[in-house]
């Protein structure tokens, strides 16, 4: 069996997989990002910016900045507005990014963000 590692600058150490979620701060929020009217759908973190992207179940896709709690752009996407985004995922981050969107009728889109 392989032991599980976290890769830290091209150094393998081992993980402590003793420790508990008591011991570990996971019960300090963050942010809270009030702006949807409609229950949210998916949401996908940007692997490199603190940007975080939300769908809702109308259609509606928000950028925040989860670090500062601001809105950086809100829309809603046309081609989405009558089926449900169901799958949210940033694609090319190295570049900045653009987001990857799917839907219940079997469509999908790319946007620039």
């Amino acid at each position: 069996m392989r032991t599980p590692v976290s890769q830290t600058n091209s150094e393998t150490v081992p993980l402590d997989l003793t420790s508990t979620p008591a011991k570990k701060r996971f019960d300090k929020q963050v942010v809270i990002l009030e702006s949807h009217a409609d229950p949210i759908s998916c949401l996908a973190f940007h692997a490199y910016m603190p940007h975080i992207v939300v769908t809702d179940v109308s259609g509606g896709i928000g950028v925040w900045n989860w670090e500062s709690g601001k809105r950086l752009s809100q829309f809603v996407a046309p081609d989405e507005k009558a089926w449900r985004i169901t799958c949210l995922r940033y694609i090319d981050e190295a570049e900045g990014g653009m987001i990857m969107t799917g839907t219940g009728k079997s469509s999908s889109s790319i946007k620039a963000v």
